[in-house]
């Protein structure tokens, strides 16, 4: 299954509570007292108040998707409520018959997986009240009286609030919804009981390995790193910086992984350790259905042809450099003269970026 898009995660900035609440003021300018009272408890706990019938999340999940009128508005999705949480507004995110049970799965997950504190929502509700939007609101503080009294339960968007904007969506954690789309692709490979292959390319600080480590936690998969099978720097030709992939030793990798890989079978394969400069013992990984390539150059047209779902990350400049200098410390000056050009030239020169299936911008995400 080949897909092309770019998810519309233009506005997203995971930020500070205090900065949510106003983006919020912001954009949805009709949110009575509830509605703040509704965020500042998602913020803090999240789903954890649903998680008791998954077949019954499920249920309802369909039915309310498949009700939706067809104009319905569409907000920016993900959209972070912080606390590594997100709305994922579910109109934007394909045919419900498809992605509805992976987004309840993600949803339970989430629910599973958060937990808040009374002292955490009140220390929420205290940033709430320091706003100058907190003065502004009638009826807020008389709200709050009264939602703490009945114990500060979870509450229903408003009648002003779900006639204006029609909120139809679902807490997810925030890396579970930007990645949505390749996890909703996964999930349709294995649906066809066969061997496949997936490689996750783009540039580096992107966040490839941990969208590898991911993919890793929800679904039976091996994972394999690019780095791992690099050329030793006697083997690499005398222009090897010249050469898009020049210092990879991409004959080895097809014999050791993507031919086993594409059957199901073993893999048996000796990683190559850049800091001793050779060949550690080798490692082998059991069969499995889907096998995860991450890293720079794992979509060398010399090995495109074998994947059958192709991810590209991208990142702009000015944080991939933040977040390589807070990555690699005093060795940062490397991938500046050596590394990122490298990287830039296989870009370039392959078209990897245009030829992914899916294509996604992490700049902001982490």
């Amino acid at each position: 299954m080949k897909q092309n898009q770019t998810p519309n995660t233009a506005n997203f900035r995971p930020t500070d509570f205090s900065a949510i609440l106003q983006s919020h003021a912001q954009r949805y300018p009709l949110m009575q007292p509830q509605d703040f009272g509704k965020l500042t408890y998602q913020s803090e706990f999240g789903p954890q108040h649903m998680i008791d019938n998954p077949a019954q999340s499920l249920s309802l999940l369909q039915h309310e998707w498949q009700s939706l009128p067809k104009q319905t508005p569409q907000p920016a999705n993900p959209e972070p409520i912080s606390n590594s949480l997100s709305r994922f507004h579910f109109a934007s995110a394909g045919r419900p018959e498809q992605a509805a049970p992976l987004l309840n799965r993600l949803f339970m997950l989430t629910a599973q997986k958060q937990r808040g504190s009374q002292s955490g929502l009140q220390s929420r509700l205290q940033q709430l009240l320091a706003l100058p939007l907190a003065k502004q609101l009638p009826g807020l503080h008389q709200w709050l009286a009264e939602w703490q009294s009945c114990g500060w339960p979870p509450v229903h968007h408003s009648a002003h609030f779900r006639n204006a904007y029609q909120p139809h969506y679902r807490l997810l954690r925030t890396e579970y919804a930007l990645f949505f789309p390749v996890l909703l692709a996964v999930e349709q490979i294995l649906t066809k009981d066969k061997p496949a292959l997936l490689a996750i390319d783009g540039r580096c600080g992107s966040g490839k390995t941990h969208l590898a480590a991911l993919l890793a936690e929800l679904f039976p998969c091996r994972v394999l790193h690019m780095d791992d099978f690099y050329l030793p720097p006697a083997k690499r030709p005398v222009d090897w910086q010249q050469r898009p992939a020049g210092h990879m030793d991409l004959a080895r990798f097809q014999q050791e992984v993507l031919q086993p890989a594409q059957s199901g079978q073993l893999i048996t394969y000796q990683p190559y350790d850049c800091q001793q400069g050779r060949l550690l013992k080798p490692r082998q990984l059991p069969p499995a259905q889907l096998t995860v390539i991450e890293g720079s150059y794992s979509q060398h047209p010399q090995l495109a042809a074998s994947y059958n779902l192709k991810i590209f990350l991208t990142i702009n400049t000015a944080e991939q450099a933040a977040r390589l200098q807070a990555r690699e410390g005093d060795y940062y000056p490397a991938f500046v003269e050596r590394w990122i050009p490298q990287e830039e030239l296989y870009l370039q020169a392959c078209g990897v970026e245009t030829k992914a299936d899916i294509r996604l911008d992490c700049s902001g995400w982490f």
